[in-house]
């Protein structure tokens, strides 16, 4: 074989191998339901921190986070990321915010 078919093929091969290479959505070990529970959970603890004098909230955040996070067997770092990561997905994200945007709103008009 000529050296530019040698290149050619080595060229071919890898943009094959490339290609099926798709990687996986971020967060695609949650269902959509695993996320609104993760969510409203980390919503509701930030509502609860809020009520709390300034210097004592980011304390109470934080704890409120770690268990959270215990709950939901997660690395406090995945959590983090969930919540801040939500904000930049596409579709999926987007189906998740409106579903806990009703939830947390059912919760709160069965709290009044």
């Amino acid at each position: 074989m000529s050296r530019p078919i040698i290149q050619f093929s080595i060229l071919f091969l890898l943009i094959l191998i490339m290609s099926s290479c798709k990687p996986s959505p971020r967060f695609a070990e949650f269902t959509d339901e695993q996320l609104i529970d993760i969510l409203f959970d980390a919503s509701l603890a930030n509502t609860v921190a809020e009520n709390y004098p300034v210097g004592e909230r980011e304390e109470l955040r934080e704890k409120y986070m770690g268990q959270i996070a215990e709950i939901h067997k997660l690395e406090p770092i995945v959590l983090d990321s969930i919540i801040n990561y939500v904000h930049f997905e596409g579709d999926r994200f987007v189906t998740i915010s409106d579903s806990l945007e009703s939830r947390l709103k059912k919760t709160l008009e069965e709290h009044k």
